[in-house]
């Protein structure tokens, strides 16, 4: 059997299988530090990481289409990658990002 001209092991979810048990787990605990033996696996993983979020937010697109006013999104959305420490770091810091705070507008505290 041979695959469809143009499709990649990138175009099936299931390749990411890996990649979405650890961002799910950054999503539950940020500030996850994930090691690698060597930096280019590491930039290898998290590149695969941005992959599966893009795919993701491809495949809900196509669900979407034709319902207005609606934009694709992923639970991934919020989830950044980083390296921890210099350039040559292997670690990649999993983290939130920090859009904004809810504030009670009486007391002027964060909810």
């Amino acid at each position: 059997m041979t695959k469809p001209k143009g499709s990649s092991v990138y175009d099936s979810p299931a390749y990411f299988t890996q990649h979405a048990a650890i961002m799910d787990k950054a999503l539950a605990a940020p500030g996850l530090h994930y090691r690698f033996t060597t930096r280019g696996a590491a930039v290898n993983f998290r590149q695969n990481c941005y992959r599966y979020r893009n795919l993701l937010r491809k495949l809900e697109l196509q669900r979407l289409l034709g319902v207005p006013g609606m934009a694709p999104s992923t639970i991934y959305d919020s989830l950044t990658i980083t390296f921890a420490g210099g350039t040559d770091s292997s670690t990649l810091v999993f983290s939130l990002s920090d859009e904004g705070t809810i504030v009670d507008p009486a007391t002027g505290e964060p909810l």
